[in-house]
């Protein structure tokens, strides 16, 4: 038989959790971001903001403060660390499908245009901004350009000079990449 006499109470020997223990690692202040940007997105957010704001040289011409940030290591690495792969295959992706469903010049100039100043040209500018710095990311990008990419730039570039050639599409400009030593490239491969 059940005796209630003997029984115990659930919580008399159960310890329970105490204050200390129910605090959660998102409240601590290590943790806080008052608006969840990392450094690098910060630095983006303000080179972008520099275009707005003027800047006046010794014999007061009006510019923007660009070039300054422009220059500075610190904004170079945000800009590749927030580079987004995935907008770029994704706007491709649009741009390809828009091709294929009504080819036309105009889509094949866009296509060109946007492989180029989204991907080549980017590679290109940071590797110009980067060189002489002493940086390791140098080494690395400079190795990149040279072993994986040269081959897919030389595709690029036949692509772009057939496409002028047998359509008449305006070849994209190409001289940054030209004067860039590190592709490696030819005059022939140029066009």
């Amino acid at each position: 038989m059940f005796y209630c006499d003997n029984l115990q109470h659930p919580f008399q020997n159960d310890p329970g959790v105490s204050q200390r223990q129910r605090v959660i690692d998102d409240l601590l202040s290590d943790n806080v971001k008052i608006d969840g940007r990392s450094m690098a997105d910060l630095l983006q957010y303000i080179l972008q903001l520099s275009k707005h704001i003027n800047y006046y040289d010794s014999n007061l011409e009006i510019s923007d403060w660009r070039p300054l940030f422009r220059n500075s290591l610190p904004f170079l690495v945000a800009s590749i660390n927030n580079f987004d792969t995935k907008s770029i295959r994704e706007k491709f992706k649009i741009y390809s499908a828009d091709f294929l469903r009504e080819p036309s010049v105009t889509g094949l100039q866009l296509q060109l245009s946007f492989v180029y100043h989204n991907t080549l040209g980017k590679i290109n500018t940071w590797h110009l901004q980067m060189t002489g710095k002493g940086l390791h990311l140098e080494t690395i990008l400079q190795q990149m350009m040279g072993d994986k990419l040269r081959a897919s730039v030389r595709q690029f570039l036949q692509i772009v000079n057939t496409a002028a050639v047998k359509y008449g599409v305006r070849k994209v400009n190409l001289l940054p990449v030209a004067a860039n030593e590190a592709w490696q490239l030819t005059r022939v491969e140029l066009g």
